[in-house]
């Protein structure tokens, strides 16, 4: 798939209005070409947002297993995986920015936080509690300092150390990931950078503390550092890889367990192994890896399946990006064979003309613009001297193909002589030079149908055209006399000559007929040619005067003068061309090369087009989804559109990018989010119930830690200190864990443990997690329930509830003083799965922050309050004072937390909807195009049916397309599955107007064309009543049938011979409309008058029934022909007919002899006798 627009260049606005909404385009339409019409705009863009596009169904859950491999976490192509990476950084550039902006703030405040204030806080509860114990070793002077002492004692290391790496940790960043995203090819190298950046820098910091000597202290230090840090990595780095956060998790793990070793056996050496300080150690860090680990697998567990979403995402809008190019590449190919074929029947400038309308013929101004009278035109009629002998002869299937190679040998010779072809009728060739070709003297036609051109020097110009066009002509006329002799007849007695008249002068061209439209010249030109082939002589070109004055060099023979119909007596010429050596024909080889191209036969007529494909199926290939999407076709297959601008999507939204900024579409959104989070809303429960489970483990084998050290006497005071007054009964309990009874062992696990469950809260969260996960299932299944972010609603709900209960569990129900650092564990488990496996938006998320912060901060601070009422009441102890101090180190914690997850869930919400945004433009673009490409498609293709039969054109399409692919067939000699079929029991009329040839010699040309256009608008109007079917209009003669592509129909292929279909039921049925159309011609043709003459028109009507053979001739300008002894015969029915009324063989009245059937006589025609009436009307 070719690469798209940045969507800002497309200079749309989604939501100027409600109605402005996307057209429905769900998955039935990605594998079909069909437009669709808009619904109501409301409910056609929920229906469009919240379908299968935003889904992930198990389609593409397929997809992405067969397109990827370790668990979904690469693509199986390295150029789809750096696409993807690349992809992924580009998005996140501005991510990236942030994070290092928020790093250097936030190193300033976690500073104020663990070192500053705790401090300040043991300062003043040093200086006013009384004495308790170990206050001297506690307090160590600390009362007597000043705040300006403590803050330079905190931060001089700080500044001096820690803001300066930090600060330039930060500035190469951002000078990195500049110059990656700026200057690098591949933009995902830009994420290794930062990976590597925030894992040097977490290492540095676990380093430099226990560098510092503060081995006693950092195991809390370290793990808010790295919580902090792992935080913003996975936040605001704007890398997504799990890979790499993996990666760095791993590492820093790693390194923190290392550093506990060094830590340890550094301690052991400088105090011993039963020392206060080592043991200090082995207290404070199980408490904080059980932190880090259920942080980190949470952190990577989102990670996971955010990645997962996203590569399921990029194969969505990679499938749904190719499987609209592909709809848009087969409707503008569809859209190109059409013109093609419409180039093939009218001049290229009328098509384009007629594109501009829609095809579509409104005013008579616009048939004035596309009808232009033209000067020193030289028109060619021949025609198959004895062809009607010679038909009926032969097998119609073998006089169509004698006929199509012969007008295709015609067709190949006009481009070398530039001539024009004009029409074929029947065995009749009309060319033309200078009306489309050769040198042209075109006028446009006013209102009143006068010349409207330019100046002109009718003395040098247009003679010089004359001439040159003339030549040309007689020039092709040659070519084509010698093609005709190279063309090998079929056997049969007769053999037919070819006829060629030839005349110079003016004519209009114009379009004529709301059915069946035909480019048509008209003008006495025209007519004088149609007389000099008609009194012309076989293998001679027949003229006149005016030609012979243009060009006298040809070796003309004067003939007597003769009457010609409409014109009197004429001095006319022949050119003998049998006569000349072969050596005079110009362009010789060039016509040898032209028959031989059709000697072989091959699917290049569209007359011999298959319609079946080898297999026998009668459909064009379909490309499926997995079709389009080809993995092994390479990084051209996989191309990502660059993402939304800040400026566009702030144009399309509002409260800082937080909301779109209609609701209907804000619906869409969350809708959409709430089906692709349908699975991981299940993974966050379970991870849930996994952290609990886990930390009742945890509290087990901490209590096995804290019963070896508490149980030995001289580290009792140390245990009172770091875990409490309840040290020692942890220890006795541990002691005699195998006799203690169930409830007594949960209370044990439940003190020590990192949540603190009592047994009543851990029965009702067994209950609310089995209600969440069953409302989250029936919400998505229910049918009823249209909008599924009720299930984020339902999740964001119960989150908050357990979240609610433990948060007082802690403070009503637990007697702990460590009540912050729990606190601290339950909103950051929660938090964090809410913020990854919900699809929760920001705001929502806010909201769920701001109230679980005010539960928290309105119990710890009475609580906090009585700390402090008890410590200046004489109550003090070591315990006290740090729980106290943990109170403000936590409650700050919580607090940066807080807006690290918060800033954190606005940039996802943010990513989440620039993504959405994206794929709405992405699509409501293609949507245009491809709405605009099918209305191209069904105007063209209507048009095509007005000229050609339906199936006709499709074949004609199939032809076409399969040529474009390569696909040349060879010529079967049986003709199956060909265009050419078989009709039996059908109703031909020819009708013609009486005295036209004397009218146009009277009336202007164009007002004869607007004449005829009036009157065959009448005929046509009255075809879809009586199911006729026009063929073809010639001149003033109109022809149409009923059984070949309307009506009763019966169609054998041409290849069957032996065997006639039954067709009496058929006959009758098609015959009755054919009467009742032909004396509706009639009536309808006396209510219109002849312009000048005021007289009205009358007709001359032929009717048939009876069998013939349909199909497609030439490869210029080709039409739909039929060919038959009985289409002669209903031709001969109109020849001979009676003016103003109906003429019909004895076939016709046997059939419908319900009229009033006058006997006439019996017509000698070509094929046989025929016995026919007439029916006056």
């Amino acid at each position: 798939m070719g690469e798209s627009p940045a969507p800002e260049e497309l200079g749309w606005n989604l939501f100027q209005d409600d109605g402005e909404a996307d057209e429905a385009f769900g998955k039935s339409s990605l594998l079909s070409s069909q437009s669709l019409s808009p619904p109501h705009p409301h409910n056609d863009s929920l229906r469009f947002f919240t379908d299968a596009e935003l889904d992930a169904t198990p389609v593409e859950r397929e997809s992405l297993k067969r397109h990827t491999r370790l668990y979904g976490l690469f693509f199986k192509e390295l150029s789809v995986e750096i696409r993807f990476m690349d992809s992924q950084a580009t998005l996140r550039r501005r991510t990236g920015y942030w994070g290092y902006r928020i790093i250097s703030t936030m190193a300033i405040l976690l500073d104020l936080s663990i070192n500053l204030l705790p401090q300040l806080y043991r300062r003043w509860a040093c200086s006013v509690a009384e004495d308790f114990t170990y206050k001297e070793k506690y307090c160590d002077g600390i009362g007597q300092k000043s705040t300006t002492q403590i803050y330079n004692e905190q931060t001089d290391y700080f500044w001096k150390i820690y803001f300066p790496v930090v600060a330039g940790w930060a500035i190469v960043g951002t000078i990195v990931h500049r110059i990656i995203h700026k200057y690098g090819r591949h933009k995902a190298y830009a994420m290794l950078a930062i990976c590597f950046l925030y894992t040097a820098l977490m290492l540095f910091f676990i380093v430099i503390l226990t560098v510092e000597g503060k081995c006693v202290d950092w195991p809390m230090s370290v793990a808010l550092i790295m919580i902090m840090l792992q935080c913003s990595f996975v936040l605001f780095s704007g890398t997504s890889s799990f890979v790499l956060q993996l990666a760095s998790s791993v590492i820093l793990l790693a390194a923190y367990g290392i550093t506990y070793s060094v830590c340890s056996l550094e301690l052991a050496e400088q105090h011993g192994d039963e020392s206060a300080e080592r043991s200090i150690l082995r207290i404070a860090y199980p408490f904080c890896i059980m932190i880090l680990l259920v942080f980190y697998l949470l952190m990577l567990a989102g990670s996971f399946f955010r990645e997962r979403r996203e590569r399921m995402q990029f194969l969505q809008r990679i499938t749904i990006g190719s499987q609209h190019q592909e709809i848009i590449r087969q409707k503008t190919q569809n859209t190109e064979l059409q013109k093609k074929l419409l180039n093939n029947m009218l001049p290229a400038v009328i098509v384009d003309q007629l594109q501009q309308t829609n095809f579509a013929i409104q005013s008579w101004d616009q048939l004035r613009s596309m009808s232009k009278r033209h000067h020193g035109v030289c028109i060619l009629f021949a025609e198959l001297e004895g062809f009607a002998a010679f038909s009926s002869q032969v097998h119609p299937s073998g006089v169509m193909e004698y006929l199509n190679d012969l007008f295709q040998v015609f067709d190949g010779l006009c481009d070398s002589y530039d001539v024009y072809k004009v029409e074929t009728v029947g065995d009749q060739y009309v060319a033309a030079v200078g009306v489309v070709t050769g040198c042209m003297h075109n006028e446009e036609v006013d209102a009143e149908g006068d010349s409207c051109g330019g100046i002109m020097d009718w003395e040098s110009s247009l003679h010089a055209s004359s001439v040159s066009n003339t030549q040309q002509m007689i020039g092709f006329a040659k070519a084509i006399m010698k093609g005709f002799n190279l063309v090998s007849l079929p056997e049969s007695e007769v053999s037919p000559a070819l006829r060629i008249g030839i005349h110079t002068g003016p004519c209009m061209s114009g379009i004529v007929g709301t059915k069946n439209f035909r480019f048509c010249l008209f003008g006495d030109t025209m007519n004088t040619a149609a007389r000099m082939e008609q009194k012309g002589t076989a293998a001679c070109v027949h003229t006149t005067q005016d030609v012979v004055d243009l060009v006298p060099d040809e070796r003309w023979e004067k003939l007597a003068k003769m009457e010609v119909k409409g014109k009197g007596s004429m001095q006319t010429y022949l050119l003998r061309l049998p006569s000349m050596a072969d050596e005079e024909f110009e362009g010789g080889d060039n016509i040898a090369s032209v028959v031989a191209s059709v000697s072989k036969r091959e699917y290049e007529n569209p007359f011999f087009l298959q319609s079946k494909d080898d297999d026998g199926s009668d459909r064009l290939e379909e490309v499926s989804s997995a079709e389009v999407l080809d993995v092994g076709s390479g990084p051209s297959v996989y191309q990502d559109i660059q993402p939304v601008s800040d400026a566009v999507y702030a144009e399309h939204t509002k409260w800082f990018g937080l909301c779109f900024k209609k609701l209907h579409i804000e619906r869409a959104f969350l809708d959409g989010q709430a089906r692709q989070g349908k699975i991981i809303v299940f993974v966050g429960y379970g991870l849930f119930a996994f952290v609990l489970a886990f930390d009742y483990l945890y509290a087990y084998l901490y209590g096995r830690v804290i019963g070896s050290i508490c149980g030995d006497p001289a580290l009792l005071e140390i245990c009172y200190v770091i875990v409490g007054p309840s040290s020692k009964t942890i220890a006795e309990a541990i002691a005699a864990w195998g006799d203690l009874p169930a409830l007594e062992k949960y209370q044990y696990l439940s003190g020590v443990s990192l949540l603190s469950l009592t047994p009543g809260l851990a029965a009702i969260i067994a209950g609310i997690l089995p209600i969440g996960c069953f409302l989250h299932w029936f919400t998505h299944q229910y049918k009823y329930v249209k909008r599924k972010y009720w299930a984020t609603l339902l999740v964001i709900l119960v989150n908050f509830v357990l979240a609610t209960l433990m948060i007082l569990n802690l403070f009503l129900f637990v007697a702990d003083l460590l009540k912050a650092q729990k606190a601290f564990s339950v909103l950051m488990v929660l938090g964090i799965i809410l913020l990854f496996f919900s699809g929760t938006p920001c705001v929502p998320y806010v909201c769920w922050w701001i109230l679980l912060s005010i539960l928290y901060y309105a119990l710890m601070v009475p609580a906090f309050l009585k700390y402090q009422s008890l410590l200046q009441n004489g109550n003090a102890s070591v315990v006290l004072i740090i729980a106290s101090s943990d109170f403000v180190v936590f409650s700050l914690t919580i607090f940066w937390m807080g807006i690290f997850l918060v800033v954190g869930s606005y940039f996802n919400d943010k990513t989440s909807r620039k993504r959405f945004l994206l794929r709405v433009l992405m699509v409501k673009q293609q949507n245009q195009i491809i709405r605009e490409k099918s209305r191209n498609e069904r105007i063209q293709r209507h048009f095509l049916e007005n000229i050609l039969p339906a199936n006709v054109v499709e074949k004609l399409q199939r032809r076409q397309l399969r040529k474009q692919r390569g696909l040349r067939m060879t010529l079967r000699k049986s003709f199956k599955s060909s265009i050419s079929q078989r009709h039996f029991g059908v109703g031909m009329l020819y009708a013609d107007l009486v005295g036209f040839t004397s009218f146009c010699k009277q009336v202007d040309p164009f007002s004869v064309m607007v004449f005829l256009n009036d009157l065959f608008e009448v005929f046509d109007g009255l075809c879809d009543d009586f199911n006729m079917y026009v063929i073809e209009t010639v001149g003033d003669c109109y022809v149409a049938t009923v059984g070949v592509v309307t009506g009763e129909q019966t169609v054998q292929d041409v290849s069957i011979t032996d065997s006639m279909p039954k067709t009496s039921t058929a006959s009758r049925t098609n015959a009755k409309d054919l009467v009742s159309f032909a004396k509706a011609m009639v009536w309808g043709s006396r209510q219109v008058k002849k312009p000048v003459l005021d007289t009205p028109a009358l007709l001359r009507v032929g009717l048939h029934t009876g069998s013939c053979i349909s199909g497609i001739i030439g490869t210029r300008n080709f039409k739909f022909s039929l060919l038959g002894d009985d289409v002669t015969i209903a031709a001969a029915m109109e020849k001979t007919g009676v003016p103003d009324c109906i003429h019909a063989s004895e076939d016709v009245v046997k059939l419908v002899p319900e009229e009033r059937w006058e006997k006439c006589k019996v017509h000698e025609a070509a094929v046989q006798s025929v016995r026919s009436f007439l029916l006056s009307v």
